[in-house]
């Protein structure tokens, strides 16, 4: 046996180091955490550069579209305005009229509805002309080619008063009124101010206010009038989403049900007052009006349309998502005198959807009017 001292001594069991106590192990959890931190700050700035990037690009971009809208709002009104029209003087301006036809079966009023003027009413007025009417389409400001208000004024009272001057120049009388849209509130103010004026009304659409639907005496402001509060914000907005060419068929399809009318050739008849003057700021205002409700009239309150004694056609399509058609037959129990006429597979925009079925709705619509009353 070797001697005591001469034999190897085992080394004692102990557990192995921890992670946290081995050194090398320390340091690469201290290094996993100073690159996971340069990574994150790595990516935070890269975040923040894109989004500095593109908002630099939407100002840009935001930048050269108002200058291309501004720049194209260049042609004065009266150099504008086209020749198988007239301009009719009234008080603060003219308003520009399209008036053709004999007065055999009586005189017909068109009025379009906002962002459209008086040349969207062109197949039915010829329509109509066959059938022996004088037919009258006048351009409601700041639409078409009609001056606008020196003091912004788009309320229908103030509407109104224009449409019965043209027509107290124009010599008619006993008119039948067709109103698309908000134009309807024009001619439902002409029909309680002045009933000896209009005969019927044929009211496409139209869009009362809501109002009139409701328990409200004045409908709430949406939310989005806010933006249009401010001068910038409201102008900005206007060129973006209103006078911007290329929005132009896109808020017409929008209105649409039948979205393969909204051609070329209709766009471009919507666009061809955006040329004019100013023409931005003063749809913005008008947007501004609309959007905050403010508007006078008689016709305002739902018990003023009791009143209306005259016959009313409510032509409506019943695929309309804006004026939806339960609001035609809720209009029916308030007008005394009235009858709805539904377009089946058309929208907002029954005369562009489908011409030859809205010609052919118009007519048995003037049909029930005129039937109402004597002939003049």
């Amino acid at each position: 046996m070797l001697p005591e001292k001469l034999v190897p001594k085992a080394p004692p069991l102990t557990a192995p180091p921890s992670a946290a106590q081995h050194p090398s192990s320390g340091r690469t959890v201290a290094g996993a955490g100073v690159a996971l931190k340069s990574a994150l700050g790595w990516l935070r700035r890269t975040v923040k550069r894109t989004l500095l990037v593109l908002l630099a690009f939407a100002l840009i971009g935001e930048g050269a579209l108002v200058w291309w809208v501004a720049s194209r709002e260049s042609v004065r009104r009266t150099d504008g305005m086209p020749l198988y029209g007239s301009a009719v003087s009234i008080e603060g301006g003219v308003m520009y009229v399209q008036d053709t036809g004999k007065p055999e079966q009586g005189t017909m009023v068109f009025l379009p509805g906002e962002g459209a003027w008086s040349e969207v009413w062109k197949p039915a007025m010829a329509r109509m002309r066959e059938k022996g009417w004088r037919t009258i389409a006048i351009d409601l400001p700041p639409f078409g080619y009609s001056s606008r208000s020196p003091v912004h004024d788009y309320s229908r009272a103030a509407q109104a008063r224009r449409v019965l001057r043209v027509l107290e120049k124009r010599n008619a009388r006993e008119v039948v009124v067709v109103a698309h849209s908000t134009a309807a509130r024009v001619a439902a103010e002409i029909a309680i101010e002045r009933p000896e004026v209009v005969r019927g009304m044929v009211l496409v659409a139209p869009e009362l206010g809501a109002s009139l639907y409701s328990s409200y005496e004045v409908a709430p402001v949406p939310p989005t009038a806010v933006l249009f509060r401010y001068p910038l914000l409201r102008y900005l907005s206007t060129v973006t989403l209103l006078t911007n060419p290329f929005a132009t068929e896109i808020l017409l399809r929008r209105e649409a049900f039948v979205e393969s009318a909204i051609s070329k050739e209709v766009v471009a008849v919507y666009q061809r007052p955006l040329s004019l003057e100013n023409t931005s700021e003063d749809y913005s205002r008008w947007m501004l009006q609309y959007l905050e409700g403010r508007d006078r009239g008689k016709s305002l309150p739902r018990d003023a349309y009791t009143a209306i004694t005259m016959p009313v056609a409510l032509l409506w399509g019943d695929k309309d998502t804006r004026t939806p058609l339960w609001q035609a037959f809720e209009l029916k129990k308030i007008l005394p005198v009235s009858e709805v006429f539904v377009l089946t597979n058309v929208g907002h925009l029954p005369f562009i959807e489908d011409p030859q079925r809205f010609g052919e709705a118009l007519e048995e619509a003037v049909q029930f009017v005129t039937a109402a009353l004597p002939q003049p």
